[in-house]
């Protein structure tokens, strides 16, 4: 990795544009609410981090739907967070969403080798943070990223 200091906000800036032609011919609404948010980490790594979340929130949301990104911080932490409208995680599939070509039910019908969130898991413990999902069948996910907030600039 090639740690510097970095935007987490324009990163997801960058990977939300990227992502937008995909969600709009999907008919999937993408929506933002990016502040600065600092951290140390390598950038090309972390901009594959939103890409990976972002591609699978479009991916499991229908045509319709909405896929929200946000990012904020304090003095300590960073926070970006991926949430959609789609079809949500049974309970208790959430324990395995992170490992290594899982897949739950409701990929069963969508292209993919079940290696995404395992990249996210470990991409993210590199940069000393933590990922977790929030869910509910029907009620859509909500994929949240804590990394530790860069030292302020001298």
């Amino acid at each position: 990795m090639d740690a510097t200091r970095c935007d987490l906000g324009l990163l997801a800036d960058v990977a939300t544009e990227a992502t937008a032609h995909a969600a709009s011919a999907a008919g999937v609404e993408l929506r933002r609410d990016l502040r600065p948010a600092f951290v140390t980490g390598d950038p090309t790594r972390l901009h594959q981090v939103i890409t990976n979340l972002l591609s699978n929130a479009v991916k499991f949301t229908p045509p319709g739907g909405h896929v929200s990104v946000t990012v904020d911080s304090d003095d300590t932490t960073a926070t970006l967070a991926v949430a959609d409208s789609g079809a949500g995680i049974a309970e208790d599939e959430l324990p395995r969403v992170f490992e290594r070509f899982w897949r739950g039910r409701n990929a069963s019908s969508s292209p993919g080798a079940g290696i995404g969130l395992a990249i996210v898991a470990n991409l993210v413990a590199a940069h000393h943070g933590t990922v977790q999902v929030e869910s509910s069948p029907g009620q859509g996910s909500r994929v949240v990223v804590t990394l530790p907030a860069a030292p302020p600039k001298r």
